[in-house]
């Protein structure tokens, strides 16, 4: 045993290690589910319907994540077998919020999965102007033009 200012260094609790841990947790769950079926389980939930917008808005921005652009980046998502890029509608303001003006092509941007996932968790704040969306991501400071048409009278 070894021993250091007259304390055994052996009964000492272990630091913790999240990846022990978690692996821990990973095994007694894989133990569990190996002989599992999977389950099937009723739910019942409340969605709120977004329409025809997001589809042509996608289609006005040509498929192209407008963030993915604004950072230089290649906008272009995997094909589809139709031959569009994926891309994903964001309502800025969000839907959920159930305000007027959030179902509106000017309400929304497109991107990619990973922005969409990023502007949702990620902490991104964004500013309605009455022209653009502003947000900073990735450190960079970015300005994307809203959608703009002409109102029906």
């Amino acid at each position: 045993m070894t021993e250091l200012l007259g304390e055994n260094i052996d009964a000492l609790p272990a630091p913790a290690d999240p990846l022990a841990i978690t692996a821990a947790k990973l095994s007694e769950l894989e133990r569990w589910y190996i002989s599992a079926s999977p389950e099937v389980r009723k739910r019942v939930s409340n969605a709120i319907e977004r329409g025809p917008i997001g589809v042509l808005v996608k289609k006005a921005n040509g498929y192209k994540c407008q963030l993915c652009a604004a950072l230089g980046r290649d906008p272009f998502g995997f094909k589809k077998p139709d031959g569009e890029h994926y891309v994903e509608a964001h309502h800025v303001m969000p839907v959920s919020k159930k305000q007027v003006g959030s179902l509106t092509a000017s309400n929304i941007m497109t991107v990619c999965p990973n922005h969409h996932r990023q502007l949702h968790y990620g902490g991104v704040e964004v500013v309605i102007t009455a022209t653009a969306f502003e947000l900073v991501i990735e450190g960079q400071a970015i300005k994307i033009a809203r959608l703009a048409l002409p109102h029906a009278a």
